[in-house]
């Protein structure tokens, strides 16, 4: 009897053993969880506050030569801050087109890794660029058309590309808005 009573002892013993070590497990996966929630939280917040840097643009049919240059200039320092050369095919390159012209690979602002990489050439990019069209409005995932007096504004998704990879912007489009149309409005 004796031995019966040591043996459900112990194996009273072992039970609460293994209910405190899944109880401690299951705490482990619990906290495990929630860091990874919210280190992926983290993550999208990152991406999605890089992301605005040219999401701001969007549906806007009046953006200035100095909100392009400002998108130019981010682009060029993002790509710097990843150490991407011209030309570079990674991910993560930001391109910047204005009128389908690719600003960091065009013979009229940059067309070798020199200039690109050259930052005294690069100030000299934007301010040529905001001279060359600080009169011209611009716009960005919109098309405004004038039709006798009245203006059509259209909303459209091809100015703007993510990465498949990453889900980071990869490339901006801005179009020059014919200089004919006057009262430009805002935005949408």
């Amino acid at each position: 009897m004796e031995n019966t009573s040591n043996a459900l002892i112990i194996a009273g013993e072992i039970l609460i053993a293994v209910l405190i070590l899944s109880l401690f497990a299951l705490v482990v996966v619990q906290f495990g969880s929630f860091s990874s929630q919210m280190h992926e939280d983290m993550v999208d917040s990152q991406l999605a506050n890089f992301n605005n840097n040219f999401t701001i643009y969007s549906y806007r049919t009046n953006i200035t030569a100095q909100e392009v240059a400002t998108a130019i200039n981010f682009a060029k320092q993002a790509n710097d801050n990843k150490e991407l050369v011209w030309n570079d095919s990674s991910i993560y390159f930001i391109s910047v087109y204005v009128d389908n012209e690719n600003i960091f690979n065009s013979s009229k602002y940059i067309n070798s890794k020199e200039e690109y990489a050259s930052k005294d050439n690069m100030d000299n990019v934007i301010r040529k660029f905001i001279k060359d069209n600080n009169t011209k409005y611009f716009c960005c995932n919109a098309t405004i058309e004038k039709k006798g007096n009245e203006l059509t504004q259209k909303k459209n998704e091809k100015d703007i590309y993510y990465s498949n990879e990453t889900g980071q912007i990869n490339r901006i489009d801005f179009h020059t808005i014919d200089t004919s149309i006057i009262n430009i409005p805002d935005s949408f």
